[in-house]
């Protein structure tokens, strides 16, 4: 059963089976929000690994990245996404 939401409920799970479906996926998940989706995605880094960034992301994320992730050694190289040269000269060896 679902006792606690943030565990699961009946809709989230249809949502995530139907947005796995719609991009020909094995599994979704859905967060709360998108600051939710990028701490879990962070939590599966290591130290040393790399994240490359758009200079313009949400600021709740640029503070997340610049304060938690360079804490624990993860590395973040904020660029100009716009331009996707900046982006693939932004890539290194450890980028996930």
């Amino acid at each position: 059963g679902f006792e606690y939401g943030r565990s699961g409920n009946p809709t989230r799970n249809v949502l995530e089976t139907c947005l796995a479906a719609i991009e020909n996926g094995k599994h979704g998940l859905a967060f709360a929000s998108g600051l939710g989706a990028t701490t879990a995605l962070a939590s599966l880094l290591d130290a040393g690994e790399h994240i490359v960034c758009c200079d313009d992301v949400y600021g709740g994320t640029n503070r997340y990245f610049r304060t938690c992730c360079i804490k624990n050694g993860i590395q973040i190289t904020f660029t100009d996404a716009t331009n996707i040269k900046n982006v693939l000269n932004a890539i290194r060896p450890e980028t996930k």
